[in-house]
C-alpha cells in the first residue's frame, strides 16, 4: 500500500502543476460572467487544498489528509453545480457563506453571560468591522433574506427554507454515489473515528505506548484528492475550450495505479 500511496502522491504533484498552468490561461475582467468568476475561485481553492495534501503526504503527517480532502470534495461539488445551475448557484454559495457567519455570530450576539471569549470577540469586531456582534448579526440576516427571495425553489425546502446541509451539494449535482462511497468515508475519519485514533496505539488487544507511527496511509483520501483536482481541472478546460488532453492523460495514469493495487 505504501508504494501505491507514493505513486498517487507523485501523481498529485503532477496534477497540481498542470492545474496551475491551466489557471494562468484565464483572466477575470469586468465583463466576466459571475459563474465563471466563481468557478475560477473554486478551482484555485481546490489547487490550494491539493497542495496542502501534497505537503502532508511528503511530511508523513497523515492525520490531516482526510479532513482537507473532505473539504475539497465539497469544492468539487460547487464547481459541478456552478455549471449546472449557472448564475443561481453563486448566489446560493453566497447565502451558504452568510449562513455560516450567522451560525457563528448568533451564540456570541445573544450570549447572556460574560466570558473572556465573548468580550474579546466583541472588542475585536468593533475595531475591525465597526459593528458589534448584534449589529453584524442583524446585517447578516438581512443579506440572507434578500438572497433567499431571489433563489429558485430548487434550493429550498418548504419547511426549512434554503437548504445548506453538506449532502445537498451532492444531491444537486446528482453525485450521491460520490457522497456515499467517498465523502462519508472521509467524514468518519475527519470526525474523530475511534479506529483511526487507535492506529499505532493498539496491536490486537495490546496497547503500544509510546505509540508507533500509523502503518495505514490514507490511500482512499489521496486517491480522492487526485480525482478531484484532475476532474475539476479537466472540466474547466473542457467548458472554456482549453486543452484538456493533459487531464485525460492524468486520469488514465491514476486509473492504472488504482487498477494495479486493486488486483
Amino acid at each position: 500500500m505504501t508504494n501505491e500511496f507514493d505513486k498517487l502522491a507523485a501523481l498529485l504533484t503532477k496534477a497540481i502543476g498542470q492545474s496551475k498552468r491551466l489557471l494562468k490561461q484565464f483572466k477575470i475582467a469586468p465583463r466576466t460572467k459571475l459563474n465563471k468568476r466563481f468557478a475560477l475561485i473554486v478551482l484555485n481553492e481546490i489547487i490550494r487544498k491539493s497542495e496542502s495534501v501534497e505537503a502532508m503526504a511528503r511530511a508523513a503527517a497523515f492525520s490531516g489528509i482526510n479532513i482537507v480532502t473532505r473539504a475539497a470534495f465539497e469544492n468539487h461539488m460547487d464547481l459541478l453545480n456552478l455549471f449546472k445551475y449557472k448564475d443561481d448557484y453563486p448566489n446560493y454559495m453566497i447565502y451558504a457563506s452568510f449562513n455560516q457567519q450567522r451560525s457563528f455570530l448568533q451564540p456570541v450576539a445573544t450570549a447572556e453571560v460574560d466570558s473572556e471569549f465573548v468580550n474579546s470577540f466583541e472588542d475585536g469586531a468593533k475595531r475591525t468591522a465597526g459593528q458589534s456582534p448584534k449589529e453584524m448579526l442583524v446585517w447578516t440576516r438581512k443579506q440572507m433574506a434578500e438572497i433567499e427571495d431571489g433563489l429558485p425553489d430548487t434550493f429550498k425546502d418548504r419547511n426549512e427554507g434554503v437548504i445548506t446541509r453538506d449532502i445537498f451539494k451532492f444531491q444537486l449535482a446528482d453525485k450521491m454515489s460520490d457522497y456515499n462511497i467517498g465523502y462519508r468515508r472521509l467524514s468518519s475519519s475527519a470526525h474523530g473515528r475511534l479506529s483511526a485514533m487507535l492506529e499505532g496505539v493498539m496491536d490486537g488487544e495490546d496497547i503500544q505506548w509510546p505509540p508507533t507511527d500509523p502503518i495505514n496511509r490514507p490511500l482512499v483520501a489521496i486517491d480522492c484528492q487526485c480525482a478531484i483536482i484532475i476532474g475539476s481541472s479537466g472540466l474547466m478546460a473542457k467548458k472554456f475550450n482549453k486543452p484538456d488532453a493533459p487531464f485525460k492523460a492524468l486520469a488514465k495514469e491514476k486509473q492504472k495505479i488504482v487498477d494495479d493495487y486493486n488486483c
